[in-house]
């Protein structure tokens, strides 16, 4: 079974792509840059 951070990613992600959105749109609405929003996605780093 994959742990809780995992699919909180993959959620994160199918949002963004059932929405036509690219990482960089997202990561420039959450004011932060595309390389942390990748890691947040394939749950390399950690959500406050």
């Amino acid at each position: 079974m994959e742990n809780s951070k995992g699919m909180v990613g993959g959620k994160i992600r199918t949002f963004r792509m059932l929405r036509g959105f690219s990482q960089e749109h997202m990561a420039a609405k959450l004011g932060i840059d595309q390389t942390k929003y990748s890691r947040i996605e394939s749950s390399k780093q950690k959500t406050s």
